[in-house]
């Protein structure tokens, strides 16, 4: 459950691993876009934590993962940060928070769906609630403008429907890393929301009904 600051503000922290660039990117974008939702956003490298990352990380309301797809996975520095978090889940610290991810690869087809799925099973061993898209794939979208799957984000231009976030490729350049970022900034809005939802919960604050139990 979230640590009550006293601010009121929700807290969306992004955790992410820089290696190769592109996930600095959609990092960017993802705090970009929780931002706008008028949360407090901040980026965090799983590499360099320190007490003061993990501070931040038991006080978000909502928690965003990022890391490059490795052998069908997240990155080696992700996996070790996952693991520095064994503490946290014993004591059940993330419980609550929603999450979110995206990965990117180093080329089609490159992974980043199993990098989804190692962050939505360290978000359930946490006890923590998975956000998507909630965009249809562009097959389904009457403008052909969705691309979401049930991990992530896929592309708002409709590439890759279901094949995860980034799936055009965000370690690419150019078009296919521009229509990620829209992505990715989308589900930085999406998790803020959700985020704000659980922290108008946890002070008594949400309308009846909404998020009760």
């Amino acid at each position: 459950m979230t640590q009550d600051t006293g601010t009121g503000t929700p807290l969306v922290v992004i955790a992410y691993d820089p290696q190769g660039g592109g996930a600095a990117a959609l990092a960017a974008a993802a705090r970009d876009g929780a931002g706008e939702e008028g949360v407090r956003a901040v980026l965090a490298d799983v590499a360099a934590m320190g007490e003061d990352g993990w501070a931040l990380l038991d006080e978000a309301d909502g928690i965003v993962f990022g890391a490059p797809a490795h052998a069908n996975g997240a990155s080696a520095a992700f996996r070790g940060f996952a693991e520095e978090s064994s503490g946290r889940w014993a004591a059940r610290v993330w419980a609550d928070k929603a999450a979110s991810g995206f990965a990117t690869p180093g080329h089609p087809s490159g992974g980043e769906l199993g990098a989804l799925r190692y962050f939505s099973v360290l978000a359930s061993q946490h006890g923590m609630h998975w956000v998507d898209l909630d965009l249809p794939p562009a097959c389904l979208s009457p403008s052909g403008a969705g691309a979401g799957s049930a991990f992530g984000p896929g592309s708002l231009s409709g590439f890759g429907p279901g094949s995860g976030p980034g799936a055009a490729g965000a370690a690419a350049c150019g078009a296919a890393l521009v229509e990620a970022r829209e992505t990715v900034r989308h589900l930085g809005r999406r998790v803020a929301q959700v985020a704000r939802l659980l922290r108008a919960r946890d002070t008594g604050t949400a309308p009846p009904g909404v998020l009760a139990g």
